[in-house]
């Protein structure tokens, strides 16, 4: 009696769910990854504004007057964790009011595959 050569059905079956697993699961951690290096960087981001809001908040009245525009410690932009970053304030008035500003900070950066922009505003008080 001769014996058969090859797989049987339920071999390649299986050979095929454990290949189509091991790509799902190449897959998912790929999106993983690339979800947890954006959240960094919108992390990265968030602290980096609050950085310069307090910054721009420790301003004197007369700077906060005469200036609408201030840069990240003189640089429009700086590299942190590995990311470079651009950060744009600008400061605006508010309408009906004398002693606010709007005080909007912009940053940007370069994703894997797109630009990201987070902004974050905020009023801030100073003497007429």
């Amino acid at each position: 009696m001769e014996k058969e050569r090859g797989f049987f059905l339920i071999e390649t079956i299986a050979l095929s769910m454990l290949l189509l697993s091991i790509t799902a699961f190449c897959f998912t951690y790929q999106r993983i990854d690339q979800q947890r290096i954006y959240t960094e960087a919108a992390v990265t981001a968030y602290f980096l504004a609050q950085e310069q809001i307090a910054l721009v908040e420790m301003q004197p009245t007369e700077v906060l007057r005469s200036q609408t525009s201030f840069s990240w410690l003189g640089q429009s932009s700086l590299e942190c964790n590995g990311q470079k970053f651009s950060l744009h304030s600008m400061l605006s008035p508010e309408p009906n009011s004398d002693s606010l500003r709007r005080l909007t900070v912009t940053i940007s950066w370069d994703g894997a595959q797109k630009k990201h922009t987070k902004s974050y505003q905020k009023l801030i008080a100073y003497d007429t």
